[in-house]
């Protein structure tokens, strides 16, 4: 009985509690088996045999029959009903925090699908190759900025891994996408592009992220169809903290 999936609780689509089945690494169990939103629990007996015996006496022959008949028993029902963990939110893995001077605000993976999803192609060149380019599910940094609430024009904003490493970006950076360097597949600089939105993506190829890239990665929605890329140097692995920087 599953009710947390990849540090997080399960959402509406699941759960609260989902039924699965438990297999080895790399063996995987029959989609059949599993079914999402379970409320509760049914427990049925099964049936017993019972033996009929007729005796028939005639003169001084006595002839036995026995025949065998399966009765079934009364079915017991015991109903369980689920309800979530009351210590859900105690244990959901906090994987992002924004800071606003003195207040910050921390997102779990769970707070951060319920937020407007931003699915993107998106890829960077370094030097003069271009990286792979894969398809991601995560929110930009705009719709992030705008659900915290006092990020305004004369501010910047600062997105960190967790050792530290940043980069900061200005409000038409966020806001619009603009400002950014674009270069095409051989590393040319486009003389016009379009914008490139930075978003956090916590999925990659159709699967939540995993160790190599953390549980947020940093990138730019640069319209890879359209041969443009941003520059490997603004992606960040492992993005902790967001910080909302105000005017100097």
């Amino acid at each position: 009985m599953i009710y947390s999936q990849n540090g997080a609780a399960l959402d509406s689509t699941h759960g609260p509690i989902e039924l699965g089945a438990l297999s080895s690494q790399n063996i995987l169990t029959d989609g059949s088996l599993w079914a999402k939103m379970i409320v509760k629990i049914d427990i049925t007996t099964g049936t017993t045999n019972t033996t009929t015996t007729t005796v028939t006496t005639t003169n001084a022959v006595t002839t036995t029959n026995s025949t065998a008949t399966t009765t079934p028993t009364p079915t017991t029902t015991t109903a369980v009903v689920v309800a979530p963990p009351t210590t859900q939110v105690a244990t959901t893995p906090v994987i992002l925090t924004v800071v606003n001077g003195n207040s910050s605000k921390t997102f779990s993976l769970s707070q951060l699908q319920q937020l407007q999803t931003e699915f993107t192609q998106s890829g960077y060149v370094k030097g003069t190759a271009v990286g792979n380019f894969d398809s991601y599910v995560g929110v930009t940094l705009k719709t992030l900025l705008d659900a915290v609430g006092g990020f305004t024009t004369s501010n910047s904003v600062s997105v960190a891994d967790g050792t530290g490493y940043s980069k900061t970006f200005t409000y038409a950076n966020v806001e619009n996408g603009t400002g950014f360097t674009i270069l095409d597949n051989t590393g040319a600089t486009v003389a016009s592009p379009q914008p490139a939105m930075p978003f956090l993506a916590y999925s990659k190829g159709g699967v939540i992220l995993d160790s190599t890239l953390g549980s947020l990665y940093l990138g730019f929605a640069s319209n890879t169809s359209l041969n443009q890329y941003t520059q490997s140097s603004l992606w960040i692995k492992n993005v902790a903290t967001v910080t909302i920087i105000a005017a100097q």
